[in-house]
């Protein structure tokens, strides 16, 4: 953590709150056995209109939901980036980030979506038709046939809605209490940093001698424009670089690196992605780019801190009234 940053007297409170669950045990124990209900009706509703239907999975909490951005156990949990130890290490290494070696696994459906699946794929065009207007229903943007009978799954919440229940976790009290302003936080770092105009200039540098190195497709059709560069952009570019060294679709978001072929991976310190690495580093380091990028942000976040005090010391005064037990849900 950047002990010199203005945000994190309030990161304790803000990781600690955003570890909770979004439901109480009731509120889990009430959502899995409605969604149980509820497939166990799309179940017979389905044979009732001549398909097999092989139920869902249980539900579980999804940990994810409403996360915050600042997330406990990261080396800089407020991020401003930093360079490489030296340019030998990113000649060597690129970013330093490899795919996993022959693919890693995705986690598949349960064993009743995947039975699911392969019962629709094994029907013929008409009858797969068929069997998602049954499941499904209408789309909603057509003019309704009032002939044709609501989708099972809207039949399955109407027969069993959601619980109207009083209760709240600390958690989702405290996301509708204090969210705009961690949304303001991370938009912050994010975001308003680089509209800087001290920034700004420093990204169109970096950009204009990343460009000589032959990378003007960073802004030349591809993700970014010259209003945008961020810190990510140079390894954005190398994610979206095959080891060929043509530019494809930006693919690299978690999983789905399962799924690309070997000979298209990235990040895995191909010719390539070192070249990028390489150029990357030697046109931010004779700028100073991140301890002027890092001054900049916490300058802002100063500004935002204390045009904001009685917010921050509200989101305090809460995680302290949670860690005493003194916090009605």
């Amino acid at each position: 953590m950047l002990e010199d940053s203005p945000f994190s007297p309030y990161l304790p409170a803000i990781t600690a709150i955003a570890k909770l669950p979004d439901y109480t045990e009731a509120q889990e124990a009430e959502i899995r056995e409605r969604v149980a209900a509820q497939s166990e009706f799309i179940a017979e509703c389905m044979r009732d209109r001549g398909f097999d239907y092989f139920g869902g999975e249980d539900w579980e909490p999804d940990d994810t939901s409403q996360e915050t951005w600042f997330v406990a156990g990261e080396e800089d949990v407020i991020p401003v980036g930093r360079m490489p130890e030296g340019i030998e290490r990113v000649r060597a290494e690129g970013y330093g980030l490899w795919g996993p070696a022959g693919g890693a696994q995705l986690v598949e459906g349960s064993e009743s979506d995947r039975a699911n699946e392969e019962y629709r794929a094994s029907l013929s065009a008409e009858a797969a038709a068929a069997y998602d207007l049954a499941l499904g229903g209408q789309d909603y943007l057509e003019q309704p046939d009032l002939a044709i009978p609501a989708g099972c799954g809207a039949l399955a919440i109407e027969a069993h809605p959601e619980a109207d229940s009083g209760e709240i976790s600390v958690r989702r009290q405290f996301w509708i209490e204090f969210g705009p302003l961690i949304l303001g936080m991370n938009r912050l770092v994010l975001e308003d940093v680089f509209q800087d105009q001290r920034v700004r200039d420093l990204s169109l540098d970096w950009y204009d001698c990343m460009a000589k190195a032959g990378y003007g497709v960073l802004v030349e059709g591809w993700q970014y424009t010259t209003d945008n560069i961020t810190l990510n952009a140079g390894a954005d570019l190398a994610k979206a670089t095959h080891p060929d060294g043509q530019v494809g679709e930006f693919w690299y978001r978690g999983l789905e690196m399962a799924q690309t072929p070997d000979s298209e991976r990235s990040l895995v310190a191909s010719s390539a992605e070192i070249a990028i690495a390489v150029a990357d580093f030697e046109c931010r380091e004779p700028l100073d780019y991140f301890d002027t990028h890092k001054a900049v942000q916490l300058e802002l976040e100063q500004r935002y801190v204390e045009e904001n005090q009685a917010a921050f010391d509200g989101l305090l005064d809460f995680y302290e009234r949670y860690r005493s037990g003194d916090l009605d849900p």
